[in-house]
Formats: structure tokens, C-alpha cells, sequence
């Protein structure tokens, strides 16, 4: 394949790189753009803020779903000084490319390309593709190129990380999976999330499969349940990102066969009730909670029983549970909803909260001849005691 190479620390990776590479691949004659990131340049000190691992994963995220995008951490594995002449010797050998390779040069390198190692051969092993950064006119450069008509996007890798620390907007200038990364990881001393189980790339994950397995107005009430069910966290003290991933998850599992409902729900080992047997797809929450829970090792209990008892509800349900549930039943798209409960979201506790929407939702199906099931009605029982209804 034909090969064009794009160097640099991507600390970390931004949307210029990104226009850079698709530039070449739409205007020259490549198959892919092979993104290098470097381990130490000979003309800089080490990058900042963030770990060669760091460096290597934010590439990989912001290149997903691309078939001409790729990460080749060559340089990285060999250690020291990085040398782009041995890279580039490196990947000839390695690609079997069918052409020369093209190397992406910024202008701001002319000055400097003539202290590169080997810059002689290099010029002679790669084309080199010059592109606009800085507007450099290009003079008594003796070497062979291809200039690209590129462009200019006013990002650099050093103005997203003081973004950062100066608490400045910045994830405009990154791909989301880039963002979600600097904030998990606390990268350039964003606020740090840390390894727990609810991180924003986890997120962004759900949200995605959710909007690829179900119709868009379903996706569009999960979105909806989603930021519903984060403001009500926020104000009644919760973590707001459980609120979100709980919503966002909580009908994931809806468009799927009755079959490969009921074969995910036999893995909670929980008992099925006659209304649950009768109609599988009615279980989608619970097997939305065992997805979670089996492919992506989320362990949250409060999180789990939020997605489980979303439809029916059910006896001793979390804060978050009756957070999700009440987020899926008044959420703005629904029709027919008593204006009253809206406006109780910013008046009421969650106790009562929960009581008026359970009371109303029962009413409703009570209303239509629909059979309660068990856990619903030990829900109401619940409430009964508690003198919420």
C-alpha cells in the first residue's frame, strides 16, 4: 500500500492533525496516513503531561472508524531519541510499501530539516508534503517536495493543554474520545475522574451503541431520560454521571429480539415473573444491566438496579433507581403528562417526587386494564407505609 507518515508528539492529538491527514488522502495518492508518535525529539524536551501510553491511546481514539487512519508506536518501542530517518527505514521495510513514503512536513521544519539526521538520504528515501502552518515562504530549501494546499486550523497541541490548565474551553478543539480521555486520565491537570466505573469514554461508548441499536425516537427518549436523570442527580446531591449512564443505557437492550433478551436476563440468575415470561421484551432494562455488567465490567449496584427496575420499579429502590424511573416516565418528549410533575422536579423531595410519579404511572395503567406485577406492587405497598400515598 501507499504510505504517508505523520509525525509528532500529539500532546495530545487535535482536529489540525486530523484535517492534515484527511487533506493528503483526498488530494495525493495514498492509501492511509500512518500517525508516529515520538518518544523524544532531538529538538524539543519530553512531552509534557501526559505518558508515551497516554499519547498512543489519545491517537487511537481520535483515529476510531477510520480504515486509512493509523498508530504505528515504532519510535515509542524503540526509546531514546526519535530520528525520522529511522522510522521512516523502519516502515519501508515493514510495509512493503509500493511507492516512495510521504512524509508530512510542516513549514515551520524548513529551517531546521537540513540538522535532521541523514537528512540527505531522508530526502531521498520519502516525498516530503509540505504543509502550511505558519505561512513560512519557501526559499533556498534544496531539497525535493510536494507542497499541500492544506487548511490552516488554528490549533496546536500546547494551546489545548494551556486551555486546560487555565480552565479556558477546550474540548472544541480535540475529538470527543480525546476529551473523555484527558478528563478520565486527569491529563494536563484537567479535573481528574479516575478509574472509577462510571468514566466519560464508558459513556461515550453506551451512548454510541445505544444510538446504533435503536430507532431514533427511542434513542432520542434515552437521551432525553439521560440529561433528566443528570439534573435530578445534581440537584438532589448525586453523581450526576451515574444519572446520565443510567439513562442513556436504560432502553439500550429495547429493539432486541424477545430471544436474546431472555437468553442475556437467565445470566442475573433473578426470578422471572409471569408478566416478564409472557413478554421478554418488557425485561430489556434487566438485560441492559447484565450487558453492562458482563462486557464492560461495570460493578455498580446502585447503577445495575437503576437500569433492572426501571419499567416495573420494585421494593428498597436506591435514590438512583427511582431517579431513572422517574426520568423515563416524565422526560420532555412523553405526551399526556401532568404539568404538575414537571414542575415538582424543582420543588419537590425525592421521596415525594417518586411517590406522585409512581401514583400517576399506576394510575395509567390501572386505566387501561394492565396487569401490576409483583414488584410494582410491592412498590406501592412500600410507599403505602412510608404514608407517601
Amino acid at each position: 500500500m501507499n504510505v504517508a507518515v505523520l509525525g509528532g508528539s500529539f500532546n495530545p492529538v487535535h482536529y489540525g492533525h486530523l484535517a492534515l491527514a484527511e487533506t493528503v488522502l483526498r488530494t495525493l495518492d495514498y492509501d492511509v496516513v500512518v500517525f508516529v508518535p515520538t518518544n523524544q525529539s532531538p529538538f524539543k524536551t519530553g512531552p509534557e503531561g501526559a505518558t508515551s501510553r497516554d499519547r498512543v491511546d489519545m491517537l487511537m481514539a481520535a483515529i476510531s472508524g477510520n480504515p486509512r487512519f493509523m498508530v504505528d508506536d515504532c519510535e515509542i518501542k524503540r526509546g531514546g531519541l526519535s530520528y525520522t530517518i529511522d522510522t521512516i527505514l523502519d516502515i519501508e521495510r515493514r510495509y512493503q510499501c509500493d511507492k516512495k513514503i510521504g512524509l508530512l512536513l510542516g513549514d515551520d521544519h524548513l529551517g531546521a530539516f537540513h540538522r535532521w539526521k541523514s537528512a540527505d538520504l531522508l530526502a531521498q528515501k520519502a516525498d516530503l508534503l509540505l504543509a502550511t502552518r505558519i505561512n513560512t515562504e519557501i526559499t533556498d530549501f534544496p531539497y525535493p517536495y510536494k507542497a499541500i494546499s492544506n487548511p490552516q486550523i488554528p490549533i496546536s497541541s500546547s494551546q489545548v493543554r494551556s486551555a486546560i490548565r487555565e480552565g479556558s474551553a477546550w474540548t472544541h478543539l480535540v475529538p470527543p474520545g480525546v476529551a473523555h480521555m484527558i478528563r478520565d486520565r486527569g491529563l494536563y491537570a484537567a479535573e481528574y475522574v479516575g478509574n472509577n466505573d462510571v468514566s466519560a469514554s464508558l459513556i461515550s461508548l453506551i451512548e454510541d451503541l445505544a444510538r446504533a441499536w435503536l430507532p431514533q425516537n427511542r434513542f432520542l427518549h434515552s437521551k432525553n431520560v439521560a440529561v433528566l436523570a443528570a439534573q435530578l442527580c445534581r440537584r438532589y446531591g448525586m453523581d450526576e454521571k451515574q444519572g446520565y449512564l443510567a439513562g442513556i443505557a436504560h432502553d439500550m437492550c429495547k429493539a432486541w429480539t424477545p430471544d436474546a433478551i431472555m437468553k442475556l436476563v437467565k445470566l442475573d440468575a433473578l426470578p422471572i415473573n409471569t408478566v416478564e415470561s409472557k413478554k421478554p421484551e418488557l425485561m430489556h432494562g434487566r438485560a441492559a444491566a447484565v450487558y453492562l455488567y458482563t462486557y464492560h465490567g461495570l460493578e455498580n449496584q446502585s447503577l445495575l438496579q437503576a437500569l433492572r427496575m426501571h419499567t416495573f420499579g420494585g421494593p428498597a429502590m436506591e435514590p438512583l433507581a427511582k431517579i431513572v424511573y422517574i426520568a423515563d416516565k416524565i422526560e420532555p418528549s412523553r405526551m399526556g403528562i401532568d404539568p404538575s410533575l414537571r414542575i415538582a422536579c424543582r420543588t419537590d423531595s425525592l421521596p415525594v417526587l417518586f411517590a406522585k410519579v409512581v401514583s400517576q404511572t399506576l394510575l395509567y395503567l390501572k386505566q387501561r386494564g394492565k396487569l401490576l406485577t409483583e414488584e410494582s406492587e410491592a412498590m406501592l405497598a412500600e410507599l403505602r407505609q412510608e404514608g407517601l400515598l
